[in-house]
């Protein structure tokens, strides 16, 4: 995924779960970036990451509930 400068990133996810959801942004070395805790509505949420303060990079977005774990790669390009 890429991303334009002053943007927020909006991502709708279907978790098929009623429970929390982790959701943690890492930038490449492993610095925790952001934590955040979705509480989900449905089984289908949404979140929002703001990336207008974050430097061009690679960062991994981990989304993290007791059914499992998913990691994505973001690309900032400014």
């Amino acid at each position: 995924m890429y991303f334009l400068p002053g943007l927020s990133f909006r991502e709708y996810y279907n978790f098929n779960t009623n429970e929390n959801i982790q959701i943690q942004l890492f930038s490449e070395t492993g610095q925790l970036i952001e934590s955040k805790e979705l509480l989900p509505l449905s089984s289908e949420s949404l979140f929002e990451l703001k990336t207008n303060n974050l430097d061009n990079g690679v960062y991994f977005l981990q989304l993290q509930s007791s059914k499992g774990l998913s990691v994505q790669k973001l690309v900032i390009k400014k």
